[in-house]
């Protein structure tokens, strides 16, 4: 799920101005199955357009059983369910993929 996780963020990030990717749910969590799907987060600084626009633009970048989330920064910053979850990508430090770690 890291290497399919990692492309996708590598893609988004080509094509958005995204600062960070949260994984959440059970992934975070570590109580996952071998066919629990990914959660992600997408955080921008700012939305430049409507969620459900960035939505399914972002989609297109989507393989597989992944769920994902848009949140603008101040957003995610008060939401308990980024506070739950683990970084994943950071635009200036990079990945860190031993959220995968069990």
């Amino acid at each position: 799920m890291a290497e399919v996780a990692k492309q996708i963020v590598e893609k988004v990030s080509e094509h958005f101005p995204i600062i960070e990717v949260r994984v959440f749910g059970s992934r975070a969590r570590g109580d996952y199955l071998d066919t629990s799907d990914l959660d992600l987060i997408f955080v921008f600084e700012k939305l430049d357009a409507p969620k459900i626009e960035l939505v399914q633009k972002i989609s297109r970048f989507i393989k597989g059983n992944v769920d994902f989330l848009v949140m603008q920064k101040d957003e995610a910053q008060n939401s308990a369910l980024v506070k739950s979850s683990k970084l994943l990508w950071d635009k200036q430090k990079g990945f860190d993929l031993t959220v995968f770690e069990c």
